[in-house]
């Protein structure tokens, strides 16, 4: 029997065409003179497969362009990319993100409407910061840190063993300085746990946002809740590590800056004033950024934090940006009125500048570990100046961690008496809110 299928399979390859990858019916390119390599043995055909659809030559290509799926979990290069392009000027007219706090702030330094920070020498401090200073000094010292008629809880604690020493001999204010303060003063177990949990976040390295949870915000909500509520009078807090600045408020050479707490004014009776101010505000809120739970809740200070071992002018980077914008948005709400005006818009930009002037000083606290540190800015011309810093207390110790509690409780008596009343006469008065 004559075996003939090698005779068809070798006449149905040579009448195959020659064609390239692409289908083209050139012929392959010439081996280059002189090359050393041996040439790979080619592949045995197989019938073509069309190739006149363009989209069939694109799937033949080594690479392909990446289709985003809008519904994937976005990653945090694709949030900052997406955000910033609302809120922040262009990236290719702003620092990188990844630059150094120092050039960033030697950029800002530069800025007309940028951001300076000065050491903080208490006897060369601006007089409008004089006072709250002054307290300040005194708690950060452990003087008269609480009222008198916590010495009987002090001297009956379990928890706290050198009640007897010198420490606590000053620590107390006397019997007829009344305590008029915002927020409570924490039992002695409360504070001790806090301090233990402050230990353990040391010792074992915890990172920032541990910190946060374990220790600063018990400390926060020992001071401004009620105990086992949510509730706070007149002030309450709120972590706030999303919140972005404005980019209409930050400064031209800056990206935005986040920090992690702020204190606000808790109004439960939500004012009317409040809701036409945010009516007129690019963030639609009464404060520099559309951060919705603070959308009504003027922000009277802010906090940020960073673990042991971080550089500290990274901390005072981001609370100077913050405040920048803070500042500028209350020079652009200062004066206005329900009804749209341009033809006294001098005249406002006057009025505001008169009354950022009366204000003063805005205060802010950074964390740096265990050391609760207050920090303030001011204006100058069109620029932010952070004064850094007058340690308060530190979680290390009961009385220490109480002095921190002081130190809260001053700030928040400041936010009552003086900010709260300047917020509502010189931003809300055009809506309608009565002054004082």
């Amino acid at each position: 029997m004559v075996d003939t299928e090698p005779v068809d399979i070798y006449t149905w390859l040579c009448s195959i065409p020659d064609r390239d990858a692409y289908g083209s019916n050139t012929k392959p390119f010439p081996p280059i003179q002189g090359s050393s390599k041996r040439k790979a043995p080619q592949q045995e055909p197989s019938p073509p497969v069309s190739l006149d659809d363009p989209s069939e030559m694109n799937e033949k290509t080594p690479k392909r362009r990446r289709i985003d799926d809008p519904n994937r979990t976005p990653r945090p290069a694709d949030s900052l990319s997406s955000a910033s392009s609302s809120f922040a000027p262009s990236e290719s007219d702003t620092p990188s993100r990844s630059s150094s706090p120092k050039k960033q702030m030697m950029s800002l330094r530069l800025d007309e409407g940028g951001l300076e920070c000065r050491q903080l020498n208490i006897d060369t401090a601006p007089s409008c910061v004089a006072d709250l200073l002054a307290s300040i000094r005194e708690i950060g010292n452990g003087l008269e840190v609480l009222p008198h008629s916590f010495r009987s809880t002090i001297r009956e604690s379990t928890v706290i063993r050198d009640k007897a020493s010198r420490v606590w001999k000053y620590a107390f204010k006397e019997p007829d300085q009344l305590d008029t303060l915002p927020g409570r003063i924490p039992q002695p177990e409360e504070v001790a746990l806090i301090c233990e949990h402050a230990r353990q976040c040391h010792d074992k390295s915890h990172e920032e946002a541990s910190w946060n949870m374990e220790v600063h915000h018990r400390l926060l909500q020992a001071v401004f809740r009620y105990p086992a509520s949510h509730i706070a009078d007149p002030f309450n807090f709120t972590t706030c590590t999303t919140a972005r600045p404005h980019g209409k408020f930050l400064p031209y050479s800056s990206t935005a800056k986040m920090v992690d707490f702020c204190l606000y004014f808790d109004d439960n009776d939500k004012d009317a004033s409040l809701q036409a101010l945010s009516r007129r505000t690019p963030t639609l809120s009464v404060n520099h950024t559309d951060f919705a739970p603070l959308q009504l809740s003027p922000i009277a200070l802010s906090i940020e934090t960073k673990r042991p071992g971080k550089e500290l002018n990274t901390a005072q980077l981001q609370m100077g940006v913050w405040h920048a914008a803070q500042w500028k948005f209350l020079q652009s709400v200062i004066g206005l009125t329900s009804q749209v005006s341009s033809a006294t818009e001098v005249a406002r930009r006057q009025l505001a500048e008169d009354a950022l002037t009366e204000l003063g000083f805005i205060p802010a606290i950074i964390v740096h570990g265990h050391r609760w540190l207050f920090v303030f800015s001011t204006r100058e011309d069109k620029k932010t100046v952070l004064w850094t810093e007058r340690q308060i207390g530190t979680t290390q110790s009961i009385l220490d961690t109480y002095q921190i509690v002081a130190g809260l409780r001053e700030v928040a008596g400041w936010a009552r008496d003086v900010y709260m009343p300047w917020f509502r006469s010189k931003v809300l008065s055009g809506f309608g809110a009565p002054n004082g």
